[in-house]
């Protein structure tokens, strides 16, 4: 009897260590912070499809003056800036066990495809007033998640990102201007 104690105490002193040293389990995200990441993921995945979409109408048109060169230049600062936050949502979510959409929703993707479908004249106004619409859809999500969110590295990340979108929208509307 007293080694069947022995083992059974001996079992239970082992799986003690085990489940101490198990790493635990991240917290599954929930709204705000789910709702944020999906949303701030699909707006960038979109601007780099705009981005992309200007660049192949400006080659398209062999170089007609479709697009103003201050806009590529705009689109060029809006793709650098989307490529460069696309990987630390994608890191984020990945870090804490969430998947991504792997398709942006139909509202996103109808003004991808109007402006694939219309790429002549008017092309870079197209563009500006869909990335101008983008940019404060996002400004909205990361504000809201900077002031509401329940993750702290969401939190932290939408806070950081707020000053680049706006930068973006301000320089988007400035530029429309010039071309109104």
């Amino acid at each position: 009897m007293k080694i069947l104690n022995f083992i059974g105490a001996g079992a239970v002193l082992v799986g003690m260590t085990a489940f101490s040293f198990t790493p635990a389990q991240a917290a599954p995200l929930g709204p705000p912070d789910s709702d944020a990441l999906v949303a701030g993921y699909q707006v960038i995945t979109f601007d780099l499809q705009e981005c992309s979409a200007l660049q192949r109408g400006v080659s398209m048109a062999n170089g007609n003056g479709t697009v103003a060169p201050d806009i590529l230049t705009v689109s060029g600062k809006i793709c650098d800036d989307a490529a460069k936050f696309g990987p630390l949502l994608e890191k984020v979510a990945k870090d804490k066990g969430f998947d991504l959409p792997k398709s942006l929703p139909y509202t996103l993707t109808a003004r991808y495809a109007a402006l694939v479908r219309n790429q002549g004249p008017g092309l870079g106004i197209r563009y500006l007033n869909d990335q101008i619409e983008s940019h404060e859809d996002a400004l909205a999500i990361f504000q809201d998640e900077a002031a509401n969110g329940k993750d702290p590295e969401l939190k932290d990340m939408a806070a950081k990102v707020i000053p680049t979108v706006q930068g973006n929208l301000d320089l988007l509307k400035s530029t429309l201007a010039k071309h109104s």
